[in-house]
């Protein structure tokens, strides 16, 4: 069963990156994300109104060496029809470990594990990226 979020809040990203990068040349950083190995290294299902600081989920099951993975790609054993919940990605962003809530969540008709899901992260936080102008149009 493979299932395919078709949406992210952008803001989503911007208040995180506010809340925990307040000080941050935001297109240096951005680029450095885009450039670094970006990959998921664990998820959880959590409360809508829950937004956890960096690296709180998990931290003992983080790889030594995280790899490129992209599109992103998250081996599930959690349902995903749970009105009151989104799923949550941890991710290497710009190195530091970033737990992201995704607002459009998945959908599965059989969610008994394992539950396998695709999202092109990348390519929502460039979408995001160009949208907010972060980048200077010659670097692109």
């Amino acid at each position: 069963m493979v299932a395919r979020f078709s949406s992210i809040n952008s803001q989503t990203i911007q208040s995180l990156l506010d809340r925990y990068y307040p000080d941050r040349s935001a297109g240096t950083l951005i680029w450095f994300a885009l450039r670094s190995p970006l990959q998921v290294v664990h998820h959880q299902m959590l409360p809508i109104d829950h937004v956890p600081p960096p690296g709180e989920l998990f931290r003992e099951s983080l790889p030594a060496r995280p790899q490129q993975v992209l599109p992103v790609r998250i081996e599930s054993t959690l349902p995903f029809d749970d009105q009151d919940r989104h799923l949550a990605l941890s991710i290497m962003f710009a190195g530091e470990i970033l737990d992201v809530p995704l607002l459009g969540y998945a959908r599965a008709t059989n969610s008994h594990p394992p539950t396998v899901c695709q999202m092109p992260l990348l390519d929502l936080l460039w979408s995001h990226i160009m949208t907010r102008k972060f980048l200077d149009p010659s670097d692109t």
